[in-house]
């Protein structure tokens, strides 16, 4: 669109909006008719930044009426249907946040996080095959975009395709080694797949990251001894797996039902 004639002091507002480049050109392309005032474009986008703050802080209903105002003014808006679709999935409308996604996805192409809000949406409409689409088009364009893999391989798992899972977590663990979460669930993964051996090494890389399971209170840390006893377990080294289920009941900050469960795997031995 073109905004016509602009003075520097609202030159310099749009460029800190995005609304103007560095030479001073509008995006997109100008089109006929469509000549704009800059302090209408300004006064637009304030409206969009207060929307997304609401959208931010969980007040999604105080955000819908700027956002549908915005989107019916301006279909093409992309931002705007970006923060209509997160509005959306916070409000856990998701066939609404799907629309928005959709129609986001399709004037920012290269965009990985809105593939991937398509695939948790899709995943909670029960749509498991655009999910899995979506999530594996997020992780194409952004490979450090490991929240899309551990959600692929969420699925792939419940659907019994297990390779397939550790695949992808496998990709998660070496795109962001520095998350325990993704090697947690990587060792549960190849646990159900009976591969004990490899799960143990997985758990055992997390409880020799001490920094990284002091960020969680020492709840991870308890977690990952508790799966490493149950792959030594399944290994038949019973003494080994005794040790560490003691020592998730000696930690103090291991929660409670992973403690009732080292309990009930102690006493099941016992017996």
């Amino acid at each position: 669109m073109s905004i016509g004639p602009v003075d520097g002091e609202a030159a310099e507002k749009l460029k800190a909006l995005g609304y103007l480049g560095a030479g001073g050109e509008m995006a997109p392309a100008p089109a006929a008719g469509s000549e704009k005032d800059p302090k209408d474009l300004i006064v637009a986008f304030n409206r969009l930044r207060r929307a997304e703050r609401a959208v931010r802080d969980g007040k999604f209903q105080e955000a819908l009426p700027d956002l549908r105002s915005l989107v019916a003014e301006e279909p093409k808006n992309a931002f705007a249907r970006l923060v209509l679709g997160s509005a959306y999935l916070g409000m856990r409308d998701h066939a609404r946040a799907v629309e928005q996604l959709k129609t986001y996805a399709a004037l920012v192409p290269t965009s990985a996080h809105a593939r991937q809000s398509l695939a948790v949406a899709y995943a909670n409409l029960g749509d498991r095959t655009a999910a899995l689409r979506e999530a594996g088009a997020a992780a194409a364009l952004d490979p450090r975009l490991t929240d899309a893999r551990l959600l692929r391989a969420g699925i792939l798992s419940g659907q019994g395709r297990r390779r397939e899972a550790i695949e992808e977590l496998r990709a998660a663990v070496a795109a962001a080694p520095e998350r325990p979460e993704l090697r947690m669930s990587l060792g549960e993964v190849l646990l159900d797949a009976n591969q004990a051996k490899e799960a143990e090494a997985e758990y055992r890389t997390i409880v020799g990251q001490d920094a990284s399971a002091a960020q969680s209170g020492g709840a991870l840390l308890a977690e990952a001894r508790f799966g490493l006893a149950v792959a030594l377990e399944r290994q038949g080294r019973a003494a080994e797996a005794r040790a560490e289920y003691e020592r998730v009941l000696d930690d103090a900050h291991a929660p409670a039902e992973v403690r009732a469960a080292a309990r009930a795997r102690l006493g099941a031995k016992a017996g």
